[in-house]
């Protein structure tokens, strides 16, 4: 069972995520299963009156902050939420 977790979640391959923009936070929220979930907000780099939502799901192959910090160089107008993959 080890094995196989360790092939359909193959988190040893997942490196570390590079630096985070300055405008960073933390995010945690408790799942209703009793999982917490783990993930960040980068805010935008320059707030327009009206706003734009970036929710990221990477999934279990890519890290979430590296998907967040791309998503958020692509659109930096856009508030970025992204979660690990449980």
């Amino acid at each position: 069972a080890v094995f196989q977790a360790r092939l359909l979640f193959p988190t040893f391959a997942v490196g570390a995520s590079g630096p985070l923009p300055p405008n960073t936070v933390r995010l945690t929220l408790d799942a209703s299963d009793g999982v917490q979930l783990h993930g960040i907000h980068i805010a935008p780099a320059a707030p327009r009156s009206e706003r734009l939502l970036a929710i990221v799901f990477p999934g279990n192959a890519w890290n979430a902050e590296d998907a967040a910090t791309l998503v958020h160089h692509l659109w930096p107008e856009a508030d970025v939420v992204a979660f690990h993959y449980r």
